[in-house]
């Protein structure tokens, strides 16, 4: 994985310098609709798509802020942190959009003993020294939910020297006006659109339960404070950005590739 990130990081500049076509990198941070965003655009896990201005390349959730070379676009998800972290936990109680993301064994043990992310969430402020220590372990351990926004993008100082490398944030809640913004960010198809299945778009089934209390989502709000700074900061860059979306024509979908 490491050799082949590296031969991207020499090979995609490269590609990107002789066609004169800029590159863009989509951050996959989980659980802020970037399942969505790569189906729409037709991007296989970790892929590319080539169009006539940009490549555009949708990293799996692995890669992070310091791994994009300065000078290249960035386009990345933010999300209030209560609504990730519920939607998170259930998606790995589910084991993914497919159900077939088989737990590891720290994780099963986390999600045998807390079965929803109310119980989870309530468990971080327990008297009960075990539960409480219980749940700070399976804060650490379930996929998704042991890594807030400080593991991309590290923290607002480091996201702000990149200000001009950032191309566009898109929040979660907003998706389809973001991803209609994104297309005319990036010259895209007008055709293209987000996917409605929510198996597809790897989105929680209505039947879940999405609200916590009032002392589990305060402990959740606590578990991810740094994370709410990266959001300020993030929508402090997306709104100095957003008066510049072109009003450039769109691309002929027969002038856009997937890989």
């Amino acid at each position: 994985m490491k050799l082949r990130r590296r031969a991207r990081r020499v090979l995609l500049p490269l590609i990107a310098f002789a066609t004169g076509r800029r590159k863009v990198n989509f951050l996959h941070i989980g659980k802020t609709g970037g399942t969505a965003l790569r189906v729409a655009l037709g991007i296989r896990s970790d892929g590319l798509l080539l169009t006539p201005d940009y490549i555009i390349k949708f990293h799996d959730h692995s890669v992070r802020l310091d791994d994009v070379a300065r000078g290249e676009k960035i386009v990345f998800g933010i999300r209030d942190p209560v609504a990730r972290f519920v939607s998170a936990f259930y998606s790995r109680l589910r084991r993914g959009r497919h159900g077939t993301n088989s737990w590891k064994p720290a994780e099963r043990e986390a999600l045998e003993r807390f079965r929803t992310p109310e119980a989870l969430a309530l468990g971080l402020s327990s008297l009960n020294a075990d539960e409480k220590s219980s749940a700070e372990a399976a804060m650490c351990s379930i996929l998704h939910v042991r890594h807030g926004l400080p593991y991309w993008l590290s923290n607002v100082a480091a996201l702000q020297a990149r200000s001009s490398d950032i191309a566009y944030v898109y929040h979660q809640q907003t998706l389809e006006t973001d991803f209609e913004n994104l297309k005319r960010l990036l010259h895209l198809p007008a055709e293209l659109a987000l996917p409605t299945d929510p198996v597809i778009a790897h989105r929680l089934p209505e039947a879940f339960d999405r609200k916590l209390s009032e002392d589990a989502a305060k402990n959740i709000a606590a578990w991810y404070a740094a994370d709410y700074a990266l959001i300020a900061a993030g929508e402090a860059i997306a709104q100095t950005h957003a008066q510049h979306l072109p009003a450039k024509a769109a691309t002929n979908l027969k002038a856009v590739h997937s890989y």
